[in-house]
């Protein structure tokens, strides 16, 4: 329809034009802090965070808000206990990693980005948190080494070189070209029992979800970012592929907006297992969005967590 096509068109200009002002203001922000500045400590309601000096999404919302995405926050709070067992994949620096390790008894924090694992690991100390481990390296269907697009302007954009991302990494930014390690998560978590997975790893995701069927076999919820263009243009995948790897695990999903109007709800309702696909096609309909994925908990999931445990029970952290 001629109306929806101009209105595309309207959207591509918005975001070529938004992404100049950023340019901008990422340079200045840089020149203003000094070549050998690396990071912008944040005073936050969720403690000291340092973010990358240059970075204009997290790092912005850090420095002018004092918080980061606080209705995602709040949801992965309201799915935790304090005996909570939590996987971050795509932690960044930790700005949700950090307050959920602050409720629960375990936090595991995979980083790939080099840059910010470091600041990832310096922001766990200066909190005082005993109870996160980190990891450094990129979540994968195989182990080994991979090619990694690390931006500056929008560091939490880094990822894997899969797909079409080698084409349009550099919308932001020119990103560097580095390698990283690759490991499958069934892998390196082999008897680990994790309640709650949160993933966004910029299109690798379903990269990722082929290398722990173990793990979420395992899990009680799984939160994952569902960007149409990542799925399309960087996993190749189509929606039920995509389904295919997490719809065995779980009865229930609820998709999160990525940025909710004025006065819409931060959730939409619940999707059975048989509405999935109705699901995804509403996800990519708005762009990008997050999706929670759950199960109840039943006697015999419950006999798996106690035992997962009772196999692994770390008294400090560790970092890798």
């Amino acid at each position: 329809m001629p109306h929806e096509g101009s209105a595309k068109r309207l959207m591509r200009l918005w975001d070529i034009f938004k992404i100049q002002v950023l340019r901008s203001l990422g340079k200045l922000r840089r020149w203003a802090i000094g070549p050998y500045g690396v990071a912008v400590l944040n005073r936050t309601e969720n403690g000291l965070l340092l973010a990358p000096a240059g970075d204009l999404m997290v790092g912005r919302r850090l420095s002018f808000n004092g918080r980061y995405d606080p209705d995602l926050l709040d949801l992965l709070l309201k799915r935790c206990e304090s005996t909570s067992q939590v996987l971050f994949v795509g932690a960044h620096v930790g700005a949700l990693a950090v307050p959920i390790a602050r409720k629960v008894r375990r936090v595991v924090a995979i980083e790939a980005n080099p840059t910010t694992l470091e600041l990832l690991r310096m922001n766990v100390a200066l909190n005082g948190l005993k109870n996160i481990e980190v990891h450094g390296f990129a979540a994968g269907d195989r182990n080994g080494e991979e090619s990694f697009l690390a931006g500056q302007l929008n560091s939490g954009g880094s990822g894997l070189q899969i797909g079409e991302r080698g084409r349009w990494a550099h919308g932001y930014d020119p990103p560097e070209k580095i390698t990283v390690q690759m490991k499958s998560l069934d892998d390196v978590f082999p008897d680990d029992c994790f309640d709650l997975i949160v993933m966004d790893i910029e299109g690798a995701e379903a990269l990722a979800l082929r290398g722990m069927a173990n793990l979420l076999k395992r899990s009680h919820g799984l939160l994952v970012e569902v960007f149409e263009d990542h799925l399309r243009r960087v996993a190749k995948v189509s929606n039920d592929e995509f389904l295919s790897l997490v719809a065995p695990f779980y009865d229930q999903a609820v998709i999160l907006p990525e940025k909710p109007g004025w006065g819409e709800p931060v959730a939409s309702s619940p999707y059975p297992r048989s509405a999935f696909p109705e699901m995804m096609l509403d996800c990519c309909r708005q762009r990008m969005a997050n999706v929670m994925f759950w199960r109840e908990r039943t006697a015999a999931s419950a006999d798996v967590v106690a035992t997962s445990r009772k196999m692994n029970v770390p008294e400090l952290a560790t970092e890798n």
